[in-house]
């Protein structure tokens, strides 16, 4: 059964009314475990992320619980107590949000009512060990246990909001290596057994009834990750994946539903190539979040200590700033530049003008992505890999790849050496993350290529997700906008070509949709907005080869307001036989009259840096140049937001279906 908690991350959550009273919070964040080896870095941070975003919706101070190491300890006993209380507590019309950020695993089911013969569990500060005596791992709280205070809650006509950020699979992907660190404990660490003795025999359980909603960082066969934002050496820049950017959706839009930020979420993780997937369900998610967020700053305050904000607020290295003596300047004092930054603060340096000691900044333009950086390689057998790492040390000493670092502990690609191959993962290490064969394998002949190809495309997802204004993407894929729509027909290979088939078209298109050789993919492209929109259309395959299949040399990519256009692709054959292909369309607002944004230069060959026309097209070009010098760029005026939507594909050369 899953209707309850399952990976985990902390977050925050509650109500569909349109402010935030009547909503008690309780915010988990398990960083330090005192039994076993297992601590994490991020939930105390999560947590801390949590209640600011509570506050900014306006639910109060004192309406929010926090147990973590920065405050009461997490135990069992503590958590289960809180969620008591708020079931005691808790009315007709009131809100429970319910956060959680920590370890997760799974144990054999004591209840009998799992479908999958395994518990859920979460793992407090005070989680021990496996114990044949109580059949359960000690201290720990069951999603049982979890579901029967939610359905306390709910009997008591109030709403739930729970947000899990932690993994519940004791089985997963294999991470070999890795930036990321995944939020679960295996079996064997407990001493789980595989079958409790004694398990009971199978029993049917209730759905819970009410109003609720539950957030779950990852799929359920999927692992949920957390990463430092800013240099990992400090453990203030460690947060959940799926927090950091759940989070920032609910700071930046103020009036939108549950399935609605979900999307957003969706769409910000698939920018940065996690290989988790958010999930959620209940009744709510097509409510409205609770509260209403002001008006976002424009302006940071700096004094002589640096900026008051950092890569939680999208101010990267490289970012272009304007600086102003105080917060209603129209006019800029001076010009600078981000030198560094940390997940809640920068430094920077004047580029233009005199800077007082103290006063504003405003972000003009984001910094261009860093240097891509490539892991050691990473053997998992005992075949002999030696021509490969040398092949790779000789790449490496040449310097025959543009913008990047090899043997980087910190890496943004992942080298892992398996079954006579090269396979290529990404920041968390994980290998295959959608069945066997669908990370990109490399062969030997086509080393520095395959390595290029894969830097490059790293490098324009981090360009397409830097884009525009900060939080531009996620809050324009929120509103009315580029509406994207997919359709698949299955095709038919014959005589080495490809034949018509009168297989219907199927749409929408689900996320990893499977595709094989002679298949046809269709978008539908519709402006729902009255400003017009500049759109490009890039394909990118299981080898990283990028393709433009929108716009065609000279035609013109604008879209004006209710105009429509479809756009569509055949699967060939390629090198590879299974792997993650991905359709990926880029709005630029743009207004009548403009320099139209064409994109087509992101696609093989390599970008120009001759510019593209518009800001957005210079910044996106650059972005994703391998020989650019820097992460910055001459400033024509600030940078159109981008919209971005992203669609994968799961390639096999012979699906079994066929």
């Amino acid at each position: 059964m899953r209707q309850l908690w399952v990976p985990v991350l902390a977050i925050w959550l509650a109500g569909t009314a349109a402010n935030a009273d009547g909503l008690r919070a309780i915010l988990v964040g398990v960083s330090d475990y005192q039994h076993i080896d297992a601590d994490l870095r991020g939930p105390r941070n999560d947590v801390r992320l949590m209640r600011e975003t509570l506050v900014s919706r306006g639910v109060s101070d004192s309406d929010i619980s926090i147990l973590s190491e920065d405050g009461e300890t997490p135990t069992r006993d503590a958590i289960l107590a809180a969620l008591d209380a708020a079931a005691a507590g808790a009315g007709p019309g009131d809100t429970v949000l319910f956060y959680f950020s920590g370890h997760g695993t799974q144990a054999p089911d004591r209840e009998g009512d799992e479908q999958g013969g395994q518990d859920e569990i979460f793992l407090p500060a005070d989680a021990k060990g496996w114990s044949d005596e109580t059949r359960a791992v000690e201290n720990a709280i069951f999603d049982d246990e979890f579901r029967a205070r939610a359905a306390a809650i709910l009997q008591r006509d109030a709403r739930l909001v729970a947000i899990l950020d932690a993994c519940h699979s004791a089985t997963g992907f294999r991470a070999v290596g890795g930036q990321g660190v995944a939020r679960t404990v295996p079996q064997a660490v407990l001493g789980v057994p595989d079958v409790a003795p004694g398990a009971a025999e199978p029993t049917a359980v209730a759905p819970l009834q009410g109003d609720f909603v539950f957030l779950y960082a990852a799929q359920s066969d999927e692992r949920a990750f957390e990463f430092p934002v800013g240099p990992p050496e400090d453990d203030g820049n460690w947060h959940g994946a799926f927090t950091f950017a759940l989070t920032q959706v609910l700071q930046l839009v103020p009036d939108l539903r549950w399935d609605q930020a979900m999307q957003v979420v969706r769409a910000t993780m698939k920018q940065g190539a996690h290989t988790q997937t958010p999930d959620a369900e209940g009744p709510m998610l097509a409510a409205p979040v609770f509260g209403a967020v002001a008006p976002v700053a424009t302006r940071i305050p700096y004094d002589p200590s640096g900026l008051g904000a950092g890569q939680l607020q999208d101010v990267d290295p490289g970012a272009q700033l304007a600086i102003f003596a105080d917060p209603v300047a129209i006019d800029p004092v001076a010009r600078a530049e981000v030198t560094e930054a940390t997940a809640r603060s920068a430094k920077f340096r004047v580029t233009e003008g005199t800077a007082p000691a103290a006063g504003f900044v405003e972000v003009t333009a984001p910094g261009l992505p860093a240097e891509v950086r490539f892991s050691t390689p990473q053997i998992v057998d005992t075949a002999d890999y030696s021509n490969w790492i040398a092949a790779l040390q000789k790449l490496a000493s040449e310097d025959r790849i543009d913008g990047v670092i090899f043997d980087s502990a910190a890496f943004d690609i992942g080298l892992v050496l398996e079954n006579g191959r090269l396979a290529l993962t990404g920041a968390d290490g994980v290998l295959d993350p959608r069945g066997p064969g669908s990370s990109t394998r490399v062969t030997p002949d086509d080393l520095a290529g395959a390595l290029d190809r894969a830097a490059r495309v790293h490098r324009l997802r981090g360009a397409l997700g830097r884009g525009g204004t900060p939080g531009a993407s996620a809050l324009l894929q929120a509103v009315a906008g580029l509406k994207v729509e997919a359709g698949h027909r299955k095709g038919r290979a014959s005589g080495g070509g490809c034949r018509r088939t009168d297989a219907p078209e199927q749409r929408p298109v689900a996320d990893g949709q499977v595709v094989a050789p002679c298949d046809e993919v269709w978008l539908h492209l519709r402006n729902l907005s009255p400003t017009p929109r500049d759109v490009t259309v890039l394909y990118v395959d299981s080898t990283n080869v990028v393709t433009a299949l929108w716009p065609p040399a000279g035609l013109s990519n604008r879209l004006m307001f209710n105009e429509e256009i479809k756009v569509g692709a055949q699967i060939v054959a390629g090198d590879s036989t299974r792997g993650q292909e991905e359709l990926i369309v880029i709005g630029v607002p743009s207004e009548p009259g403009a320099p139209r944004t064409v994109l087509t230069a992101l696609a093989d060959p390599a970008p120009s840096r001759g510019g593209g026309g518009t800001p957005a097209a210079d910044y996106l070009l650059q972005a994703a140049d391998p020989s650019s010098s820097g992460r910055s760029y001459s400033l024509r005026g600030p940078v159109d937001p981008v919209e971005v939507t992203r669609i994968t594909l799961d390639f096999h050369a012979s699906p079994p279906d066929r």
